[in-house]
């Protein structure tokens, strides 16, 4: 979410200083967004649901708006959307988990993709999960694009002494440390670095839900969640910076926050700032306004 949240400051109006009010607001109202929706039906069909999801709505339709609020909109550049490509695999997300519209503060929008499933991407029939895509999806695209919080991996280390370890949490560690070759070429991350130090969350409790394609209970994982990682601080010190990899991780990014006081990106300061919209919330004093 950090990683997307970089990304979307590259494109919105710096309220701080320059020029301001050339670009229209975001509405705060998130597209309604049913698993499959963009899918003819013959693909819908085929998509793996594992997750029910009872009283789901149907998409949004668009709202009329005044026409004064029509014409000013129109004169000012449309804000930004972030556009999230999901896997053929359906499960109830947590807020904070990439999946899920209340991890933004900005307008976004779900896309899944047929036969692109789960089991397949853990498997190594796609090397590093959605990272194989990175060339191809940069080439089509018109806007930065990034296909997992991996391709964060160069800009924390750069940042950080080279004595310094970056602890990479994932949802499994058995199925990312076999995607070296992938890794290495398309985010300069070598598996086999000692700067770097991979976890997987496999046995935490309450985190194998993941695995099963149900819904995680977030309170009941962050107690593990965050001894585990304080146990690995004891062992290793010189940790200095936390990434994220697992799109189901972000949701625990507050609570390691607040428990380790060190970096925890899922950029620099948002990664050690709380987040308001998900996770712990007032743990952290807000800034007085007041620069020195």
């Amino acid at each position: 979410v950090t990683a997307a949240d970089f990304y979307i400051s590259g494109f919105k109006d710096n309220p701080r200083f320059g020029v301001d009010d050339w670009q229209a607001e975001w509405d705060q109202e998130q597209e309604e967004y049913a698993f499959g929706q963009n899918l003819i039906e013959k693909e819908r069909a085929q998509l793996v649901n594992k997750a029910s999801a009872p009283g789901a709505k149907k998409a949004a339709k668009p709202k009329s708006k005044a026409a004064a609020q029509k014409m000013k909109k129109m004169a000012k550049k449309q804000a930004p959307t972030l556009g999230v490509v999901r896997l053929d695999y359906n499960y109830p997300p947590a807020a904070g988990d990439i999946d899920c519209a209340a991890s933004y503060g900005y307008d976004v929008l779900f896309r899944c993709v047929p036969g692109l499933t789960f089991e397949m991407a853990q498997s190594g029939v796609i090397a590093a999960f959605m990272m194989a895509f990175q060339p191809l999806a940069r080439d089509v695209a018109t806007v930065p694009v990034f296909m997992s919080s991996m391709v964060q991996c160069p800009m924390i280390s750069v940042a950080f002494d080279k004595y310094d370890v970056i602890l990479i949490l994932t949802a499994n560690s058995k199925t990312l440390e076999p995607q070296k070759n992938v890794l290495l070429k398309e985010c300069g991350f070598d598996v086999d670095d000692t700067r770097f130090l991979i976890q997987g969350c496999q046995d935490v409790d309450g985190f194998d839900a993941v695995a099963k394609g149900e819904k995680v209970d977030v309170e009941r994982v962050t107690p593990g969640m965050v001894k585990m990682v304080q146990d690995l601080l004891s062992m290793q010190p010189n940790i200095r910076a936390i990434l994220l990899e697992c799109t189901e991780l972000p949701p625990y990014a507050d609570a390691l926050r607040q428990a380790t006081a060190i970096t925890c990106a899922d950029f620099f300061i948002s990664c050690c700032k709380d987040n308001p919209r998900f996770g712990l919330n007032q743990w952290q004093n807000d800034w007085d306004g007041t620069v020195e």
